[in-house]
């Protein structure tokens, strides 16, 4: 269930003779897309079908991009829900994910809701020392897994802190 946020760093960079100057000159520094950066920590608050992971916890760096009211939420620039935002609060939802689990496969689906701060506002939902405060639920979607059946979901707390921007 958690493979999507396992942290998978590969970068390759591949220099032909024609821009080995371009790199010497200008570097090779990729550039992060621009967004507004949480850390969180997502905490198992519910578990109702899946392995014993009650207690299980985490913590990311969200990265939210903002059109108008659409937003793009990412971890290392890997896009993993949309929503829209609604004043201080945000409501998204992943695509559907397909996980194969002991030789069945398993497709489930994020959805979430969080009341956040980027500066100041929101003080009415937040305490003063928190950026995030939201739910976010898997539910599996489609499920071939015997044990595991369609409507199985997990509860997570996430709570955060508002960390920068990135331009």
């Amino acid at each position: 269930m958690h493979q999507f946020f396992q942290r998978h760093t590969q970068k390759m960079t591949v220099v032909t003779g024609t821009s080995l100057l371009a790199v010497l000159v200008w570097g090779c520094q990729e550039k992060e897309d621009p967004g507004f950066l949480w850390e969180v920590e997502t905490v198992v608050t519910g578990n109702y079908c899946f392995e014993p992971t009650e207690g299980w916890a985490e913590s990311f760096l969200y990265k939210l991009s903002f059109e108008g009211a659409a937003v793009s939420l990412s971890i290392d620039d890997e896009q993993f829900a949309t929503g829209a935002i609604s004043g201080c609060q945000i409501v998204y939802n992943s695509v559907v994910w397909v996980e194969p689990r002991d030789g069945f496969e398993i497709r489930w689906q994020l959805s979430g809701d969080a009341f956040y701060r980027q500066g100041a506002g929101c003080e009415n939902h937040l305490a003063d020392n928190q950026d995030w405060l939201g739910t976010e639920t898997f539910t599996i979607v489609n499920s071939e897994h015997p044990d595991y059946p369609v409507g199985c979901e997990m509860v997570l707390d996430v709570q955060g802190t508002y960390a920068g921007a990135v331009e």
